[in-house]
């Protein structure tokens, strides 16, 4: 807006600013024609020949130049150029007249031009404030779009963490649920066990009643054959015999009843372990729904959403493995106790070895089991409640057996797992075999637990 302003009061000057000038015209001995604007530039011997020219607002008027020889001529022609003269002066006043009220707009233009000047000044001014005030703005657009992405950095970070507890917490899981259709198993065969103790008892009471009315039913033969026979011998002898066969029948009795209380009492102990581990596995699951919320919260001063500290995590995660992941195996049942704290011994894993090694030897299949942890899983990919089933059958089968164990070699692998190699010989009755055989072991309660086993 202001650059087309100065353009057209520029345009406006140049077409009313009067151009004056003389130019003189000469012809040399060739006969060239030659103009110039300086007379000190035409020779002297051309001098008396020169024309004088005059450019006003783009017109050339001829000027004749009044000689000494001319002033000295006719009176006609003097007349002729007094006319000349005062057409000349004319002109000049009138060309004068021109100028000064060319001037007079020049003026106003120029008056116009330094008002136009001083608003350009002002406007400039006011362009700079803003300028100053634009790369204020910019710097602060600038300033905020980094703070948002560090924020935006964080936040991705954080996210990455979450999914990442979130993959683990599925792994968990879904060792729960595996842990869960093993125990549903075995609850289903503890259920079919009960039926059946509960129909060996039924047949139990059954034969118990029998025996009671065949027992009233000899007593009453008894009776009629002792008012009948009292004085036969022989009556006496098949008393004596039928008295002895009473006798061994109540002796049957009694022991049919013992087997009775006996069973009674295994099945009384059976329930109750059942009904402890199904206590103890939904005081597992509520625990693991209630480790599995990741506790957010949001910080006050600058309301990033912040995770809690991988410390803590890892704390409420060992607080819900050590109700959730407890052993499974016969010789021992879910007990939400917690883990200890106590620094790993490492220079003990060789007498875990020997101890399992001892426990197997010996045929002890409870001490044996208790080697391996609840989260144990056969490598041969059939269920825990299988193994245990399979290692209890291969322990007991032998008449004997013979465990030699040489080269243990063992590593920390973390803080709280390890992992000992070792070469092992079995010798029974009825198999010979030599391996080598890895235990990744996890110290939990302060012990050494095995959680995998593989052989070479």
């Amino acid at each position: 807006m202001y650059k087309m302003r100065w353009s057209i009061c520029l345009v406006i000057l140049l077409m009313y600013t009067p151009v004056l000038g003389e130019f003189y015209r000469y012809v040399d001995k060739s006969g060239n024609v030659k103009f110039t604007d300086d007379l000190k530039q035409v020779p002297v011997e051309y001098l008396p020949k020169v024309k004088t020219y005059i450019e006003s607002r783009g017109i050339l008027v001829e000027r004749a130049d009044v000689s000494a020889a001319e002033k000295g001529g006719t009176t006609s022609d003097s007349t002729a150029e007094l006319d000349q003269i005062k057409a000349r002066l004319n002109q000049k006043k009138t060309e004068r007249s021109t100028l000064e009220n060319e001037g007079a707009l020049a003026r106003k233009l120029i008056n116009a031009l330094q008002i136009l000047l001083a608003d350009s000044r002002t406007a400039r001014e006011n362009l700079g404030t803003e300028l100053v005030n634009l790369r204020k703005a910019l710097d602060d657009r600038y300033t905020a779009a980094v703070q948002s992405d560090a924020v935006r950095k964080a936040i991705v970070s954080e996210l990455v963490s979450l999914r990442t507890q979130m993959t683990e917490l599925s792994g968990t899981l879904k060792a729960i649920q595996t842990v869960k259709k093993e125990q549903d198993k075995a609850l289903a065969d503890l259920q079919l066990d009960l039926t059946a103790q509960q129909e060996a008892v039924a047949r139990l009471k059954s034969d118990r009643d029998n025996m009671k009315t065949e027992l009233s039913s000899v007593r009453k033969q008894l009776r009629e054959q002792q008012t009948t026979l009292s004085d036969s011998k022989k009556v006496r002898e098949n008393l004596s015999t039928e008295s002895m066969n009473l006798r061994k029948a109540l002796e049957d009795q009694r022991l049919t009843d013992a087997r009775f209380k006996t069973a009674q009492e295994t099945l009384a102990s059976k329930l109750a372990s059942t009904r402890k581990q199904i206590s103890s596995f939904q005081t597992a699951m509520e625990a693991y729904q209630k480790a599995s919320r990741l506790p957010l919260r949001r910080e006050a001063k600058t309301g990033r959403v912040l995770v809690e500290s991988p410390d803590e995590q890892t704390a409420k995660a060992a607080e819900t493995e050590k109700v959730i992941l407890a052993p499974l195996s016969s010789a021992k049942s879910l007990v939400p106790d917690g883990f200890s704290r106590q620094t790993p011994n490492f220079e003990g894993i060789d007498d875990f070895v020997r101890s399992w090694a001892r426990a197997w030897e010996g045929k002890d299949v409870e001490a044996y089991l208790s080697h391996y942890s609840g989260i144990f899983r056969p490598t041969s990919g059939i269920s825990l409640t299988m193994w245990i089933k399979q290692r209890q059958k291969r322990i007991s089968k032998p008449a004997f057996i013979t465990i030699g164990i040489r080269t243990i070699k063992k590593q920390m692998t973390d803080g709280s797992h390890a992992r000992v190699r070792f070469s092992q010989t079995y010798q029974s009755d009825i198999y010979t075999d030599q391996v080598v055989k890895t235990f990744d072991l996890h110290w939990m309660k302060n012990r050494w637990e095995i959680v995998r086993e593989t052989i070479r």
